[in-house]
């Protein structure tokens, strides 16, 4: 892993590369939440290539998205996951993510269809 390179204007992208390899990504964007003060980073997408996963490039785009939102004087980051995905919530746990809601059929056309709410906050 060689560096983090920032694509928006708004620093809510990112790519990863590994020599000139692009090997992964993190898109995000600044939301209100409904019923919550404030502002908050929810994070879209994040992906890693699979041949190289467990080299902490995820880990580095989520690190570089939480010291922006930091940076922005945000109340917390958030994301959804499929609540069968057990290493993506591993990993978020990992960095401090804690599961907050369950959003029964969240998702269209997967099995099954119910997303976990992961938040992290930074007050």
């Amino acid at each position: 892993f060689t560096q983090v390179i920032d694509l928006s204007k708004e620093k809510l992208a990112r790519l990863a590369y590994f020599k000139d390899i692009m090997v992964g990504t993190a898109c995000s964007r600044v939301e209100s939440r409904e019923g919550r003060e404030g502002k908050y980073l929810y994070i879209m997408t994040l992906a890693v290539l699979p041949a190289y996963r467990s080299r902490d490039i995820g880990t580095e785009l989520i690190k570089d998205l939480e010291k922006t939102a930091r940076e922005m004087g945000l109340e917390g980051i958030f994301l959804h996951v499929w609540t069968t995905n057990e290493d993506a919530i591993r990993f978020y746990k990992r960095l401090g993510f804690d599961t907050t809601e369950t959003l029964k059929g969240y998702y269209k056309d997967i099995s099954p269809p119910d997303g976990y709410v992961l938040e992290k906050s930074l007050k």
